[in-house]
């Protein structure tokens, strides 16, 4: 029989593991191992101390040593649902996306109404590339769950990659009908409205996001590409600089900017500053988005033999671009 830990052991096991769980509790997940591990000592083999560690552990990346505490629940509670589905958020970390599939479903095969593990579920089958197999999830969920705004959203995201923006709008409207300010399904269906040439809808969208995160620099972006693409250069330029106070060698900003100079404004000098911030990036990338807009602003601007020139050019030094493939076929 294995010895009992003496009264002091058993206070101090207890106050090990109020300090691990207050830190927790507050998500300072790094500063929690230490009590933990220390309570851990003292009862190796209690669930909620495992349980804890695991949590802690997989929050802060260290998913190998999260998967050893989430196995040993597993040794005593081998059907424990949150446990597996502990296990399938590590393998998700990991990306390995089959690994994880295979421990959401045995969560499932537990509880097979359990959210988390259809969450769970999708996610991993999205990342393994089964989209259909994702989007067919997320559903089932959604008929136990209709207000599941995380899922809701996914499901959005999901068509509007599809580019089957009426049904990704339908998504996104569920989320805003149940979360008004909701900022990832507003950035969701402003791109739905940009990919059917709803210019107006979608500038009023990210404006509304930028009420309430004004400093974020890719709605800010895009609201400065609208602008451009609107041929209204001042409010293009206002919104550029706006990123570029955040970040002021964002490539998306400086290759915009140089366009709007350059081909909207004809203004040559400012366009050669913008170029020279842009030279000091020595990026392949940067010049594929250089490339790009630049495209689009000579499609703009209607003079279709340069815009299809600078897409043959992207798709010289990046044959797969599909952007650039789509809108030469477009001008074809």
């Amino acid at each position: 029989m294995p010895k009992r830990p003496s009264a002091p052991e058993s206070a101090l096991f207890r106050q090990h593991k109020k300090d691990g769980f207050l830190l927790l509790k507050n998500k300072r997940y790094k500063e929690a191992l230490s009590p933990l591990k220390d309570a851990l000592n003292l009862a190796p083999s209690n669930a909620k101390i495992l349980s804890g560690l695991a949590f802690a552990t997989r929050k802060i990346g260290m998913f190998d040593e999260s998967i050893k505490y989430y196995q040993a629940i597993l040794a005593v509670t081998p059907e424990d649902c949150q446990t597996l589905c502990g296990i399938g958020d590590c393998l998700k970390g990991r990306k390995q996306w089959a690994e994880a599939i295979r421990y959401f479903e045995k969560a499932l095969a537990i509880n097979p109404k359990d959210e988390y593990s259809l969450t769970g579920l999708g996610d991993a089958y999205r990342g393994n590339n089964q989209e259909e197999e994702a989007i067919e999830v997320w559903k089932k969920l959604i008929a136990f769950n209709p207000n599941n705004t995380y899922v809701l959203t996914r499901l959005g995201d999901r068509y509007r990659m599809k580019k089957a923006w009426n049904e990704a709008i339908q998504y996104y409207q569920k989320v805003l009908a149940l979360n008004a300010s909701d900022i990832f399904a507003l950035t969701g269906i402003g791109d739905c409205y940009r990919g059917t040439e709803r210019s107006q809808e979608a500038m009023a969208v990210w404006t509304k996001i930028i009420g309430v995160a004004p400093n974020n620099k890719y709605i800010l972006g895009r609201l400065a590409d609208m602008y451009r693409k609107e041929r209204s250069w001042r409010e293009a330029i206002h919104y550029y600089e706006k990123v570029l106070t955040i970040d002021n060698v964002d490539p998306y900003a400086l290759t915009g900017l140089y366009c709007t100079y350059l081909l909207g404004l004809s203004d040559k000098a400012k366009a050669a500053e913008i170029e020279k911030r842009i030279a000091k990036l020595d990026s392949l990338n940067v010049k594929k988005i250089l490339l790009i807009k630049l495209g689009d602003t000579y499609r703009y601007e209607n003079k279709l033999a340069e815009a299809k020139e600078c897409y043959r050019e992207l798709l010289a030094i990046d044959p797969a671009n599909t952007a650039a493939h789509e809108k030469l076929q477009a001008l074809s």
